[in-house]
């Protein structure tokens, strides 16, 4: 066969390929049976979880499931190493219990609070924050000591000092227990409204933990050298 007759079947081939295509396009249209019908037709098969009470009631039990998973894997003595993955995991599964859209309880946003709360990265705390704040504005107030835990948590992690005086560490080769770098500006009330804790309490209960060890007498607050907290990332807090 030459060359010239080869070019030649081969754009016949092309074309009658095309046209095949265009033949094909058009009947889908036609018949009202297009990729975006289809997709339609599929959709409105669908129900969300908002309003499929037995997906959503499956999906609340899962995640106090998942809460005591994390709690039974914080018991002494733990290995950070099996408990770290872990919680990846579950962090993941509420992710999508939420993309979801199965949250609705006060109860579902505590305890996807509390799993956010084990993150790693300062987006797992404030979103940590946001949910527990959810949480109590659907009434379960005691979510307060969680918003403060989150908002405290994720400001350290980005080299902020702290509002609530919630987080503790030890400290140094003495394991000193010592109070993360505290805003000695935020009105303590808030302190008290949102933990039952005010800062004078916070630093009672470090120098407690630490009276049987000598050399942790003096310890306060950590030396971090943080820098103040911006304001308006908790609208109402700070």
């Amino acid at each position: 066969m030459s060359n010239r007759h080869k070019e030649m079947t081969n754009m016949l081939s092309i074309a009658l390929t095309m046209s095949c295509i265009s033949i094909l396009l058009n009947c889908a249209s036609a018949l009202g049976v297009s990729n975006r019908a289809w997709a339609i037709s599929q959709s409105e098969k669908f129900v969300p979880c908002a309003a499929n009470s037995k997906r959503r009631e499956s999906r609340s039990n899962e995640l106090l499931q998942i809460v005591e998973e994390d709690q039974k894997d914080r018991q002494p003595p733990i290995d950070w190493n099996i408990v770290s993955p872990r919680d990846e995991i579950r962090a993941k599964r509420v992710a999508e219990i939420f993309a979801e859209g199965c949250f609705q309880s006060a109860e579902d946003y505590a305890s996807a609070a509390l799993v956010f709360q084990h993150g790693t990265v300062p987006d797992h705390y404030y979103q940590a924050f946001l949910w527990a704040k959810k949480s109590v504005d659907l009434g379960k107030e005691e979510q307060s000591n969680m918003v403060a835990n989150a908002v405290d948590r994720y400001l350290m992690s980005i080299g902020h000092k702290q509002l609530f005086a919630a987080q503790t560490f030890r400290s140094g080769p003495d394991q000193c227990v010592c109070l993360g770098d505290t805003e000695l500006g935020f009105p303590d009330h808030l302190r008290v409204e949102y933990t039952g804790m005010s800062l004078s309490d916070r630093i009672s209960a470090v120098k407690k933990r630490n009276e049987l060890n000598p050399i942790c007498s003096e310890v306060v607050y950590c030396s971090g050298k943080l820098s103040p907290p911006p304001k308006g990332l908790f609208p109402n807090i700070w």
